[in-house]
């Protein structure tokens, strides 16, 4: 009894101990995408930080720029005119009924026009993602299957040309939109997300059925795609920095 009460608490002790999946402020092996979107001014590296490490290729002029950011060195400019990074088809991006994050800063040149933000899309029929109208104050999330609306939520949104954080998450059944930390609106849906065979857009969405892809008009920074955690289920205060990876550290306790 004695020696297993030593064990114990020596396994408790001298064990790593590991920190949790992806937080508010880190990033994890849950974490399928992570864009912090620094480099050389100009470049069309956008590098993926995940442990994924997948490998992106800028659309039309999408470059790095390190003029307008929100942390660190450079941000990633979009000009609105087939922008985008897309990233290859990948059963990363098969969310399915399970939880999910994805949030990112976003800057807008463009404060009353139609942005595609993220998504997949086959064609007008087939596609997921995220889209907003801010000339009519709108923002939309959106998963179509053959022209079916499973998902077709929309959410009330002002806008202007400052950078602002937002984030959709799902948990269980509840999808929600936030910005700057802000609950903008929850709505239920068990519909399955992301099982299309098609790439991974940053900066590019469809926007309704039918439509054309509408691109960003902006610039965009620490772009996470997180499966199987939804980060955040209520009001929260925006991230203050760019996230790090979580790391697993070794706690040692001495006993005299």
């Amino acid at each position: 009894m004695i020696k297993s009460s030593l064990l114990a608490i020596g396994l408790l002790l001298f064990c790593p101990v590991a920190f949790a999946a992806s937080t508010a402020t880190q990033y994890d092996t849950d974490t399928k995408l992570m864009l912090h979107m620094d480099g050389t001014d100009a470049s069309t590296t956008f590098t993926d930080s995940s442990s994924v490490a997948k490998t992106g290729t800028a659309k039309g002029g999408a470059q790095i720029d390190t003029a307008v950011y929100k942390f660190v060195t450079a941000g990633g400019l979009f000009d609105g005119t087939g922008d985008y990074v897309t990233f290859s088809d990948s059963t990363d991006w098969d969310l399915g009924t399970g939880a999910f994050t994805i949030d990112f800063w976003y800057k807008s040149s463009d404060s009353a026009g139609i942005e595609g933000l993220f998504g997949q899309a086959v064609d007008g029929t087939n596609f997921w993602g995220m889209s907003c109208a801010f000339n009519d104050g709108e923002c939309y999330i959106r998963y179509y299957n053959a022209g079916a609306a499973d998902v077709s939520t929309t959410f009330t949104v002002t806008q202007d040309t400052d950078w602002h954080h937002w984030a959709v998450t799902k948990s269980g059944t509840s999808i929600r939109l936030f910005k700057d930390g802000g609950l903008l609106g929850t709505v239920t849906d068990a519909s399955s997300f992301g099982t299309l065979a098609a790439n991974f857009d940053v900066g590019r969405c469809m926007h309704l059925s039918s439509e054309v892809d509408y691109t960003t008009t902006g610039s965009l920074d620490e772009f996470r795609f997180v499966k199987g955690t939804a980060v955040w289920t209520a009001n929260f205060t925006a991230p203050a920095a760019a996230y790090t990876q979580v790391s697993v550290r070794g706690r040692v306790r001495v006993i005299q």
